[in-house]
């Protein structure tokens, strides 16, 4: 499998191993997910592709730190949250209700900002991927879903090692193309 060579909404390159994704899309569907909220959505291409695969009505967030990316500064960001705004105005035009939160995911204003849009169906955690960043969102926004789901569960150390001990005891799927690095694992809050 090889990620998907299109360019996302933002115009760049697709962020995700396209059969994954796809994987994930349909599983909400057959999961009736109505409300979503994604962590470290970066450009929005993701959070605007779920969102679209959503029925009409949805409730979707993002929050997002512009300039970072898995827990690290990067040099050049390319107006990253304005792309994620710019995603979300589009799917609010589409008959969604989108709304993005700016900031760091582990405080305690951007969780107190988050919780009072929540509870949601579905959890995308996507952002800080060191050991200590990763199970604070855990923490933070994985009870936030019925639905939650971890993105580089292959590849990225620390992602894999909360995802095995997340997923203990509770019924879970992973979403895995073969790929180095990407997976998506996914849990019920059941």
């Amino acid at each position: 499998m090889r990620r998907d060579r299109r360019l996302g909404f933002s115009g760049q390159k697709w962020p995700q191993i396209a059969s994954e994704l796809d994987a994930f899309v349909a599983l909400l569907r057959d999961e009736g997910v109505r409300s979503y909220l994604e962590i470290g959505a970066l450009y929005g291409d993701t959070f605007h592709h779920v969102g679209m695969s959503l029925p009409e009505g949805a409730r979707l967030v993002a929050a997002d730190l512009p300039g970072w990316k898995h827990g690290a500064p990067i040099g050049r960001h390319g107006g990253s949250g304005e792309h994620l705004k710019a995603a979300a105005r589009d799917l609010t035009k589409r008959n969604r209700f989108a709304h993005v939160i700016i900031g760091n995911s582990h405080d305690g204003a951007v969780i107190a900002e988050v919780g009072r849009h929540g509870p949601f169906d579905a959890v995308m955690i996507d952002g800080d991927h060191t050991p200590e960043g990763a199970l604070a969102d855990w923490l933070s926004y994985g009870p936030m879903g019925r639905i939650v789901a971890f993105h580089d569960i292959a590849g990225i150390a620390a992602v894999a090692a909360l995802w095995q001990e997340a997923r203990k005891g509770k019924r879970s799927r992973e979403l895995v193309s073969g790929e180095a690095k990407g997976g998506i694992g996914v849990l019920w809050n059941d």
